[in-house]
């Protein structure tokens, strides 16, 4: 394995991404080291599925724009009635007043985020905080439309009346069946306990570049051979022979933070020194360096793309534009500005 060759490569199996990391760091990286950051967060796996293979498909949508239902069941009393039964969509107000109460607890780790398996009992028991007007002989729940997030940064809203065929590279998010078995991988790397749990959510991937979400799935049994929706559960494992892999572009990105950690330990610059030094410093490395061909200009960032990196993290208009040329090696210049 060479760092040139790797530059061809779309992405690397952990083996070789240990090797390219051994070399770019110039430290021993193990295929367990690249498990136990996954598991950190602090690096990316993904699976590069050769073979098609059934999942529902859906778009995370932020928690604030999630659809929430409201469940009243009231009447449960000793009269021998059947309880009423009454679902409406939570909104305005009152929905304001859950979600702020439950990031609020979210916060102060009041209780345990839930997991995307769709079990919303702590949520259900917030709804108490959120509520300000009970109502007499009654309970109320809600259930958001898709799986909470742990981070409770977003709401995976699946379509389940339809069943997709998937391929290619998707990415691991830990937030499914899939973290519990990049565990166990780990642990049987390293000699260590066995696991026995799962989650009922199942397997979820999520697409490289797009906010396309997947949850695989398989059938009940190999009598039922329709594809439909009500023939399949969640899957809880990884597909079999489908191989583990780290695209390119994280593997440059995480030995970037890596040098980024580096330069942050250094002693502090002169207290005259302009503080968009630092923010130059920071859009070259994550544009240019290591990550261009001087001879295949089709690699090249974008000065617009630079400009507006510039832009979105506090530079004004003028000076994003005149610092994305600065930063623009000499060759590349000389080449024309794409």
């Amino acid at each position: 394995m060479s760092l040139k060759l790797s530059r061809l490569k779309q992405w690397l199996t952990l083996e070789d991404s240990a090797k390219y990391l051994s070399l770019a760091i110039d430290e021993d990286v193990a295929a367990a080291d690249l498990l136990q950051l996954a598991l950190q967060g602090d690096l990316t796996l993904s699976i590069n599925l050769v073979n098609s293979h059934y999942a529902r498909t859906g778009l995370k949508v932020p928690i604030r724009e999630a659809q929430i239902s409201k469940t009243s069941i009231e009447g449960q009393t000793a009269t021998g009635k059947p309880p009423a039964i009454h679902v409406e969509e939570l909104q305005g107000e009152e929905k304001d007043a859950f979600l702020d109460a439950l990031i609020e607890t979210k916060a102060k780790s009041h209780f345990k985020a839930p997991d995307a398996s769709g079990e919303h009992g702590e949520i259900r028991e917030q709804m108490a905080l959120a509520t300000t007007t009970p109502l007499p002989q009654s309970h109320s729940f809600v259930d958001f439309k898709g799986d909470l997030l742990p981070d409770y940064s977003g709401v995976l809203e699946f379509d389940r009346d339809s069943v997709q065929q998937i391929t290619g590279v998707w990415d691991l998010p830990m937030v499914g069946s899939e973290s519990l078995e990049i565990k166990g991988a780990f642990y049987d790397d390293i000699e260590g306990p066995d696991l026995d749990w799962v989650k009922l959510c199942g397997v979820i991937l999520k697409h490289p570049t797009a906010n396309r979400w997947a949850n695989l799935i398989e059938r009940f049994d190999d009598t039922r051979k329709e594809v439909e929706p009500k023939n399949f559960h969640p899957s809880g494992s990884l597909p079999e022979r489908e191989p583990l892999i780290i695209r390119r572009d994280e593997l440059q990105r995480f030995v970037a933070s890596l040098e980024d950690s580096s330069d942050n330990a250094a002693p502090a610059s002169p207290d005259d020194m302009p503080e968009d030094v630092d923010l130059l410093m920071a859009a070259w490395k994550a544009h240019w360096k290591g990550r261009v061909s001087e001879r295949d200009r089709t690699t090249w960032p974008l000065h617009s793309n630079v400009k507006q990196w510039l832009i979105e993290r506090g530079m004004s208009d003028r000076l994003a534009g005149a610092g994305a040329t600065m930063i623009t090696p000499d060759w590349a210049r000389k080449g024309g500005r794409r």
